[in-house]
């Protein structure tokens, strides 16, 4: 769990992501906080995005360090699949299923479509349903859950490697049951 000392030293972060909140302290603070957040990118890169940023800006106020990792995502991205992209693969995949065999299929789709359809057997059971019901409840269920997906695993990949383990190892614990409080505390 989080001690006082470890509280302090969150609060003096936040106050150099946020300075407008609450004066900053040092240089060396400001320095270290942005570290945290930049450390796994290129400084040629970083620079790219700060650059670009300032270029694009029209507010002229002082981007964040996740505004800039924002913008190095914006300038580096590759051409994800649309929802809609998504949804046609699947129309695709189900239409050619073999009930029997789904997999077969299933296995051709791209990883972020698998993992929002969840299983093979997905593709069984849409290839039941009639299709009127397919093309607007499992569409409209499937284009959310495919844009929530995506939107957490790009919001994952937007945070520094090393924040990525803990919040790996803290979700697996959780899923393990061995998150939470400790036994010493009720």
């Amino acid at each position: 769990m989080v001690t006082e000392a470890e509280t302090a030293k969150i609060i003096a972060l936040l106050r150099e992501y946020y300075p407008r909140d609450v004066e900053s302290t040092t240089i060396k603070a400001k320095v270290r906080a942005w570290w945290l957040v930049l450390r796994d990118y290129p400084y040629d890169a970083m620079q790219a995005a700060a650059i670009s940023f300032a270029a694009n800006d029209r507010k002229g106020f002082m981007p964040s360090p996740g505004q800039l990792v924002e913008q190095l995502q914006l300038l580096t991205s590759r051409d994800a699949l649309s929802a809609q992209e998504a949804w046609a693969l699947v129309h695709k995949a189900v239409s050619r299923a073999d009930l029997n065999n789904p997999s077969k299929e299933f296995d051709k789709l791209p990883p972020e479509v698998q993992k929002t359809i969840g299983s093979a057997n997905m593709l069984r059971e849409w290839g039941l349903v009639d299709e009127r019901t397919f093309n607007t409840v499992i569409y409209s269920n499937f284009v959310r859950a495919y844009e929530t997906h995506e939107t957490r695993r790009q919001a994952f990949e937007a945070v520094p490697a090393a924040v990525r383990q803990v919040i790996q190892g803290v979700a697996d614990r959780l899923a393990l049951g061995i998150g939470g409080m400790d036994e010493n505390h009720h």
